[in-house]
Protein backbone atom coordinates (compact mmCIF):
# COMPACT_ATOMS: atom_id res chain seq x y z
CA UNK A 1 0.00 0.00 0.00
CA UNK A 2 2.64 2.03 0.34
CA UNK A 3 4.44 1.39 -2.69
CA UNK A 4 1.10 2.40 -4.44
CA UNK A 5 0.95 6.11 -2.37
CA UNK A 6 4.69 6.78 -2.88
CA UNK A 7 3.90 5.81 -6.95
CA UNK A 8 0.61 8.23 -7.40
CA UNK A 9 2.95 10.91 -5.22
CA UNK A 10 5.79 10.51 -7.59
CA UNK A 11 3.69 10.34 -10.62
CA UNK A 12 1.68 13.60 -9.80
CA UNK A 13 4.96 15.63 -9.37
CA UNK A 14 6.18 14.13 -12.89
CA UNK A 15 2.50 15.35 -14.22
CA UNK A 16 3.48 18.39 -12.81
CA UNK A 17 6.82 19.08 -13.59
CA UNK A 18 6.17 18.37 -17.06
CA UNK A 19 2.73 20.49 -17.62
CA UNK A 20 4.50 23.87 -15.71
CA UNK A 21 7.73 23.04 -18.36
CA UNK A 22 5.18 23.53 -21.02
CA UNK A 23 5.80 26.93 -22.94
CA UNK A 24 3.02 26.56 -25.80
CA UNK A 25 2.34 25.30 -28.92
CA UNK A 26 5.46 25.36 -31.21
CA UNK A 27 8.11 27.66 -32.39
CA UNK A 28 6.13 31.52 -31.35
CA UNK A 29 6.36 33.91 -34.84
CA UNK A 30 8.54 36.51 -34.92
CA UNK A 31 7.54 39.84 -33.12
CA UNK A 32 6.85 42.49 -35.63
CA UNK A 33 9.27 45.01 -37.22
CA UNK A 34 10.91 46.29 -39.87
CA UNK A 35 14.67 45.12 -41.51
CA UNK A 36 17.11 46.42 -43.87
CA UNK A 37 20.55 47.80 -44.83
CA UNK A 38 21.89 51.01 -44.43
CA UNK A 39 24.32 52.27 -46.85
CA UNK A 40 26.76 54.97 -45.78
CA UNK A 41 28.03 57.88 -48.40
CA UNK A 42 30.83 60.45 -47.34
CA UNK A 43 32.97 60.30 -44.30
CA UNK A 44 31.96 59.52 -40.90
CA UNK A 45 32.58 62.88 -38.80
CA UNK A 46 35.15 63.03 -36.16
CA UNK A 47 32.56 64.36 -33.67
CA UNK A 48 30.25 61.39 -33.61
CA UNK A 49 28.90 60.21 -30.76
CA UNK A 50 26.26 57.94 -32.27
CA UNK A 51 24.25 56.93 -34.89
CA UNK A 52 20.50 55.14 -34.90
CA UNK A 53 17.69 54.13 -36.81
CA UNK A 54 14.50 55.66 -35.31
CA UNK A 55 11.04 55.10 -36.01
CA UNK A 56 7.92 57.60 -35.13
CA UNK A 57 4.34 56.85 -35.44
CA UNK A 58 3.53 60.53 -36.06
CA UNK A 59 6.09 62.96 -37.61
CA UNK A 60 5.88 66.94 -36.16
CA UNK A 61 5.59 68.32 -39.28
CA UNK A 62 3.94 71.13 -38.09
CA UNK A 63 7.30 72.05 -35.27
CA UNK A 64 9.90 74.02 -36.57
CA UNK A 65 12.77 74.81 -33.47
CA UNK A 66 14.65 72.61 -31.99
CA UNK A 67 13.40 72.72 -28.23
CA UNK A 68 10.36 71.80 -29.55
CA UNK A 69 10.95 69.12 -31.49
CA UNK A 70 13.29 67.41 -28.59
CA UNK A 71 10.20 67.91 -26.42
CA UNK A 72 8.29 65.92 -28.84
CA UNK A 73 10.11 63.51 -29.32
CA UNK A 74 10.70 62.87 -25.56
CA UNK A 75 6.84 62.61 -25.17
CA UNK A 76 6.86 60.09 -28.56
CA UNK A 77 9.41 57.66 -26.89
CA UNK A 78 7.52 58.22 -23.19
CA UNK A 79 4.28 56.93 -25.17
CA UNK A 80 5.58 54.25 -26.68
CA UNK A 81 5.00 56.01 -30.49
CA UNK A 82 8.98 56.51 -31.19
CA UNK A 83 11.34 53.35 -31.31
CA UNK A 84 14.86 53.24 -32.28
CA UNK A 85 17.82 50.73 -32.85
CA UNK A 86 20.70 50.05 -30.79
CA UNK A 87 23.68 52.25 -32.37
CA UNK A 88 25.25 51.71 -35.34
CA UNK A 89 29.43 50.49 -35.17
CA UNK A 90 30.88 53.60 -35.77
CA UNK A 91 32.63 53.51 -39.46
CA UNK A 92 31.07 51.26 -41.07
CA UNK A 93 29.88 51.40 -44.97
CA UNK A 94 26.75 49.60 -44.78
CA UNK A 95 25.01 48.35 -41.99
CA UNK A 96 22.03 45.33 -41.67
CA UNK A 97 19.89 46.48 -39.46
CA UNK A 98 16.43 44.84 -36.93
CA UNK A 99 14.10 47.28 -35.49
CA UNK A 100 11.25 45.73 -33.49
CA UNK A 101 8.27 47.77 -33.48
CA UNK A 102 4.75 47.59 -32.71
CA UNK A 103 1.82 46.88 -35.58
CA UNK A 104 0.13 49.78 -36.69
CA UNK A 105 1.49 52.66 -39.43
CA UNK A 106 5.13 53.92 -38.41
CA UNK A 107 5.34 57.24 -40.34
CA UNK A 108 8.86 57.92 -40.70
CA UNK A 109 12.18 56.06 -40.50
CA UNK A 110 15.03 57.35 -40.65
CA UNK A 111 18.63 57.48 -39.48
CA UNK A 112 20.23 60.24 -36.87
CA UNK A 113 23.47 61.45 -36.19
CA UNK A 114 24.79 62.41 -32.39
CA UNK A 115 27.04 64.59 -31.95
CA UNK A 116 29.58 63.81 -29.14
CA UNK A 117 28.01 66.82 -27.39
CA UNK A 118 24.61 65.16 -27.99
CA UNK A 119 23.11 68.24 -28.96
CA UNK A 120 22.35 69.32 -32.59
CA UNK A 121 21.51 66.03 -33.86
CA UNK A 122 20.86 65.50 -37.67
CA UNK A 123 18.56 63.07 -39.75
CA UNK A 124 21.01 61.66 -42.25
CA UNK A 125 18.64 59.41 -44.12
CA UNK A 126 15.33 58.49 -44.34
CA UNK A 127 13.46 55.54 -46.09
CA UNK A 128 11.68 56.31 -49.38
CA UNK A 129 10.22 53.44 -51.36
CA UNK A 130 11.00 54.60 -54.38
CA UNK A 131 13.77 56.79 -55.41
CA UNK A 132 13.42 60.40 -56.63
CA UNK A 133 10.01 60.69 -53.84
CA UNK A 134 10.58 64.28 -52.22
CA UNK A 135 8.74 62.83 -48.98
CA UNK A 136 9.71 59.83 -46.91
CA UNK A 137 7.48 56.94 -47.24
CA UNK A 138 5.78 55.24 -44.19
CA UNK A 139 5.48 51.68 -43.34
CA UNK A 140 2.68 49.69 -42.23
CA UNK A 141 3.78 47.19 -39.69
CA UNK A 142 1.94 43.57 -39.12
CA UNK A 143 1.36 41.86 -36.54
CA UNK A 144 4.01 38.40 -36.23
CA UNK A 145 5.56 40.03 -40.14
CA UNK A 146 9.20 41.62 -40.22
CA UNK A 147 8.81 43.74 -43.13
CA UNK A 148 11.68 43.93 -45.26
CA UNK A 149 13.32 45.56 -47.09
CA UNK A 150 13.59 48.69 -45.30
CA UNK A 151 16.73 50.09 -46.80
CA UNK A 152 17.99 53.36 -46.30
CA UNK A 153 20.83 55.99 -48.25
CA UNK A 154 22.56 57.98 -45.14
CA UNK A 155 24.24 60.66 -46.36
CA UNK A 156 26.65 62.41 -43.76
CA UNK A 157 27.15 65.59 -45.67
CA UNK A 158 23.55 66.03 -44.40
CA UNK A 159 25.61 66.83 -40.88
CA UNK A 160 26.12 70.21 -42.00
CA UNK A 161 22.48 71.31 -42.81
CA UNK A 162 21.17 74.11 -40.46
CA UNK A 163 17.93 72.03 -39.96
CA UNK A 164 18.05 69.14 -37.49
CA UNK A 165 15.90 66.89 -40.56
CA UNK A 166 15.63 67.01 -43.98
CA UNK A 167 13.60 68.76 -46.58
CA UNK A 168 13.51 71.74 -44.11
CA UNK A 169 11.04 73.20 -46.79
CA UNK A 170 8.11 70.61 -45.30
CA UNK A 171 8.25 73.30 -42.17
CA UNK A 172 5.22 74.91 -41.52
CA UNK A 173 3.07 72.78 -44.21
CA UNK A 174 0.22 70.01 -43.64
CA UNK A 175 1.10 67.18 -45.41
CA UNK A 176 -1.62 65.83 -46.58
CA UNK A 177 -3.72 63.20 -44.69
CA UNK A 178 -1.63 64.52 -41.97
CA UNK A 179 -3.12 66.64 -39.21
Amino acid sequence: MNRIKIFLILFSLCCLVIFACHQGHGLSPDPPGIEGTITFEGTWPDSTAMVLVVAITQFPWNLTDYDSLVTYFFNAFISGALAYSDPIPLGTDQYTYKLFLEPGLWERISVVWFPDDLYGLKEIGSYFETPGQEIPSSVEVISGAMIRPINITADFSNVDTESPFLKPWEYGEVREGVK
